[in-house]
């Protein structure tokens, strides 16, 4: 701690140099309060008129931040709660409920659903893009269902990456360390003849492996990915255009796995195969200001070939949506969605035991929804009123209803105060609806073991929110939001009995939630810019059946979590990021947790070498040698995340 504060001192210090130079910033405040973006609404708004707790992280934010993942760029975002499980897995969510498969966030690139059916969350891994070619991250912390449908129960997140004609000419990175032994980026934009801009792009990362808590040894979880893809823009006129955009990634994850016995237990070493890919097409026209057609089709395919399960899915989707102010006091979105998913799940055997089974291992379902939102202006330029609602069929549990309604009153035009009621749902997963998964061996002849089921339903979330956002004088802006979530049917479990010990999951769980984030950002000069964030949160789960699943999860979202960061220009050519992250503690050993509170210090130094060139120093966890983040994950013990330096260089020419 003495180390932070010498560090923010030291900095505050430096700012007062050269205090009348330049504003060295890629955005002023006011302009990031009112960057444009579209996932609250799927129409572009500006980010401080929109009734949601919103938060956008920029590509200077994520260049500035020096982290090599994308869910190390999302601690930089109040309210998301980020831990590290180990080399290649993380945790994330956004107003509790977090996990490795985060089922209540929804996750998405460039508006494509990145959810993986089978456990309703995200391979983080995946995701590994070039950082530099994400234009922003949208952060919407709340309900999204109304818009996005099933699974944005508490929040949504939208990875916008760049379009081809702003990643035009070369670009080339090469970064290594001592965890992350290398990362190299290199992407070509140019135009054709009848100059329709286009970009191809390669990437190869490779991480070193982090310790075992148990043993402080080495826990054989290399991580390795390669990538390509392409950006094509079609212009048909001035007021229409076609984007085709495609990419594959192939990897393998290294990893111990720890099975029990009926005596001991069986260790083993095993690569996890990854290989993946998309396609998504685009069409976009201006029929006027008034009315905008946006439409898309995608593809989507990955397969992870991992000790205890060989798993496949393919997903095929269509949406549409049409903007249209049909009265200067009244704006209407309102689309369809479709998608098709097949996925294909291959038990293992492990020395004779299959510690995972599905009733129904292949398997082909649709999604099909539409939605509208209607914003009316009910006074000029102070008050509105956002109605709309998402109607959802699934194969699992058929249809649903997810309505919102949204006030917002601009008593200046600095200041803004919003309110919302919502519902939202999440639809069971593959898992839950029939796998069934050996946890245990009691004996010779029995096992415990955790049993899906057909008729699990919906789980149900009515969300009361309200915020305030303002600019209250040229160098601050604020933004302040709190909630209370009500959910119902939340999974539980019927114990089926001895003596075989296995229980079935039901919906016989409800509980509540509160709480609020706050951010704040100050241009302390012209060449110093500071941010801080803070998030509460409180969660409770209730059972009315035999065992709740749901329990434990009152405890892996950190009630107190705190982030501050500076930007400090120091010259034209040398640039000083810190970030300080403190996270509360996920502790409560009647429930196996046990992770203690942290506080971690990241450092960012890069010096310009000319125009077109860069070299930064990166240092990550510069307080502590190493510290757990989370609990074990399935079939494996306890990690701990270390130090670590990255030296990386950055051209474009």
């Amino acid at each position: 701690m003495k180390k932070y504060i010498f560090a923010l001192s030291t900095s505050l210090v430096l700012s007062n140099f050269n205090a009348q130079a330049e504003d060295f910033f890629d955005l002023s405040l006011e302009e990031l309060m009112n960057i444009e973006i579209t996932t609250a609404s799927k129409r572009e708004e500006s980010a401080f008129k929109s009734a949601a707790a919103t938060h956008v992280i920029t590509n200077e934010d994520i260049r500035r931040s020096g982290a090599t993942s994308i869910p190390e760029i999302l601690r930089l975002a109040p309210g998301v709660q980020v831990a590290r499980i180990d080399s290649d897995e993380w945790a994330v969510g956004i107003r509790g409920f977090n996990d490795r498969f985060s089922e209540k966030l929804l996750v998405l690139v460039d508006g494509r659903s990145a959810y993986v059916p089978l456990f309703s969350g995200v391979y983080w891994d995946s995701l590994n893009y070039i950082l530099e070619d994400i234009e922003r991250i949208e952060v919407i912390r709340g309900s999204g269902g109304a818009v996005w449908g099933a699974n944005a129960v508490n929040g949504v997140i939208n990875i916008i990456t760049k379009n081809p004609e702003d990643t035009q000419g070369n670009y080339l990175s090469v970064a290594g360390g001592d965890f992350t032994k290398n990362i190299t980026e290199i992407r070509h934009g140019d135009t054709t003849k009848s100059g329709n801009p286009y970009s191809f792009y390669a990437k190869s990362e490779t991480r070193g492996e982090v310790n075992l808590a148990s043993s402080n040894e080495g826990a054989n979880d290399d991580w390795q990915m390669n990538r390509a893809g392409f950006k094509y823009k079609k212009n048909i006129d001035n007021n229409a255009f076609i984007n085709f955009q495609g990419e594959a990634y192939s990897g393998n994850s290294q990893q111990i796995y720890d099975f029990p016995t009926l005596s001991t237990t069986n260790t083993i070493v095993d690569d996890t195969s990854i290989v993946g890919g998309n396609f998504i097409a685009k069409y976009h026209k201006d029929y006027s200001e008034n009315s905008v057609i946006d439409s898309q089709i995608y593809s989507d395919y990955d397969s992870r070939d991992i000790v205890y399960l060989d798993r496949s899915n393919r997903t095929i989707g269509a949406n549409a949506e049409h903007y249209y102010r049909y009265n200067p006091s009244n704006e209407l979105v309102y689309g369809v969605e479709y998608r098709n998913i097949t996925d294909n799940l291959r038990e293992q055997d492990i020395d004779g035991t299959t510690y995972i089974t599905f009733a129904r291992p292949k398997l082909t379902y649709n999604v099909a929804s539409l939605f509208f939102q209607n914003k009316t202006e009910l006074t000029k330029d102070k008050l509105f009123l956002t109605l709309g609602s998402k109607f959802e069929y699934n194969d699992f549990t058929h249809g649903n209803i997810q309505p919102t309604a949204r006030l917002s009153y601009f008593p200046h035009q600095d200041h803004h105060l919003w309110s919302a009621v919502s519902r939202a749902v999440r639809t069971p997963t593959r898992w839950e609806d029939g796998m069934t998964r050996i946890v245990q061996p009691v004996s010779a002849s029995v096992d415990a073991e955790i049993i899906g089921n057909q008729q699990f339903d919906d789980e149900t979330t009515i969300s009361y929110e309200a915020g305030y956002k303002s600019r209250p004088f040229e160098k601050m802006s604020f933004d302040l939001a709190i909630f209370y979530n009500e959910y119902d049917n939340l999974r539980g479990a019927l114990n089926n009995g001895s003596p075989t010990f296995d229980v079935t999951i039901d919906n016989s769980a409800d509980g509540e939630s509160y709480g609020g984030e706050i951010f704040m950002t100050y241009d302390v000069t012209k060449k110093l810019r500071t941010s801080i964030g803070y998030s509460f949160i409180k969660l409770e789960t209730h059972i009315s059946n035999d065992l709740d699943f749901s329990e434990f999860v009152e405890n892996r979202a950190p009630q107190n979590q705190f982030h501050f960061r500076s930007y400090y220009n120091v010259s034209d050519r040398l640039q000083w990021d810190l970030l300080y992250y403190f996270t509360d503690n996920l502790t409560d050993k009647d429930q196996g947790v046990d992770v203690d509170a942290y506080q971690r210090i990241d450092s960012r130094i890069s010096y310009k070498l000319d125009e077109n060139s860069n070299i930064s120093l990166i240092g990550e966890n510069l307080n502590d040698s190493q510290h757990q983040e989370w609990e074990e994950s399935l079939y494996s013990g306890i990690r701990e995340i270390g130090r670590s330096f990255l030296v990386q260089f950055d051209h474009k020419f």
